[in-house]
C-alpha cells in the first residue's frame, strides 16, 4: 500500500478519474521520495503536470505545484486530498485538462491515415 505523497496522489487521482474520462484515460501518478507527480505518458515520454510536496510536515496535507517551464511553481493550494481534488476538478481543471485533451486528439488523429 502506498504511503505519504504516493497515497495522497492516488487519492487525488481517483477523484480526477471519477470525474473525467480524459483523466481516466491519460492521467497517472508517480511517487518520488517525499513528493508525487500526476502526469501523462505520450509516446514513451513522461509529462509531469502536477506535483504534491509536503513542505511543512503536516500529516496528510500537501502543497500543490504546477509545471512552469522547467520548474515547479507553487499554486497556493494546500490541504488534504479532497481539498486539492476539489480545486483540480473545479477552478484548476485547466492545469491538466488541456494536456489530456491534446494527447487525446493526437492519439485519435495518429490512429487514422490522413
Amino acid at each position: 500500500m502506498p504511503s505519504g505523497a504516493a497515497l495522497f496522489a492516488s487519492r487525488v487521482l481517483k477523484r480526477l478519474h471519477d470525474d473525467s474520462e480524459l483523466a481516466k484515460t491519460w492521467l497517472e501518478a508517480r511517487p518520488r521520495g517525499k513528493t508525487a507527480t500526476i502526469g501523462l505518458e505520450e509516446e514513451g515520454d513522461w509529462i509531469p503536470l502536477l506535483r504534491f510536496a509536503n513542505g511543512a510536515g503536516a500529516f496528510n496535507v500537501m502543497d500543490l505545484q504546477v509545471r512552469d517551464k522547467a520548474k515547479w511553481a507553487r499554486t497556493g493550494i494546500r490541504g488534504v486530498p479532497d481539498v486539492v481534488a476539489d480545486q483540480l476538478v473545479g477552478p484548476l481543471r485547466f492545469t491538466w485538462e488541456f494536456q489530456a485533451q491534446a494527447a487525446d486528439a493526437w492519439k485519435r488523429t495518429s490512429d487514422h491515415e490522413h
